[in-house]
This record gives C-alpha cells, sequence and structure tokens, in this order.
C-alpha cells in the first residue's frame, strides 16, 4: 500500500476473498488527499508488472476482474495536486473589509490572531 493511505506499508494477506475495499480499511483508509478516482493497482503476470487504473467512484469496479486482491499486488493511491499547498498547522488568510485596508487573520494551533 503506496501513497495516500493512512497507514501505508505491506501487508500480509491470509484470506482467499479479499478485495479493495479490504486493504484499503486495512490500511486505514485513504487520507484526505487521496484521489478516489486515480488508484493504481500493480500486479504481477507471467508476462511482467502490469498496472491497472482503477476509479473506486465507479460501481463498476464490483465487477472488474482486479476488485480481488491477489498476493503480490501493490496498490498506489494518488494525491491531489492541492496537497503541496496544504500548510499542516497554519493557515495565513487575507481579508479585504469595504475600504480595501488588509487585515490579515492567522490561524495556528486553533487560535485566531489579527494583525
Amino acid at each position: 500500500m503506496l501513497g495516500e493511505f493512512n497507514r501505508p506499508g505491506e501487508y500480509s494477506v491470509y484470506e482467499s476473498k479479499f478485495n479493495i475495499f479490504d486493504a484499503i480499511a486495512q490500511a486505514g483508509d485513504l487520507t484526505t488527499f487521496a484521489k478516489r478516482n486515480k488508484i493504481y493497482l500493480v500486479r504481477q503476470t507471467e508476462s511482467g508488472s502490469k498496472v491497472v487504473h482503477l476509479d473506486l467512484n465507479d460501481i463498476g469496479i464490483l465487477e472488474s476482474e482486479y476488485y480481488t486482491i491477489m498476493p503480490n499486488d501493490i496498490i498506489y493511491a494518488q494525491p491531489v495536486k492541492g496537497k503541496n499547498l496544504h500548510l499542516e498547522n497554519s493557515l495565513i488568510l487575507l481579508f479585504y473589509n469595504h475600504l480595501h485596508n488588509p487585515f490579515t487573520y492567522q490561524f495556528f494551533q486553533n487560535k485566531l490572531t489579527l494583525y
């Protein structure tokens, strides 16, 4: 499990009917930054590795041959583009009042400060 999972890593599967949703749940679900329509599964075949695009928003995934997870499958959850712009503990917003006087508000650790 790679990419935008709450607990990415390697997981052992001991069930024969283990599906993509079971795998995501085992990894603690997708983060809020995961593109649910851009999940990639890498499966080893006799001819080499095959990369398959999965859209978790599409009900058709339930009928896909890639719905069931196989041994050595790798699942990658792609992040949204805005993740790089996210500020974890600090968010600065700039507001203008009706006279166009700028006020800067800074949110830091759940506290609001006016500058």
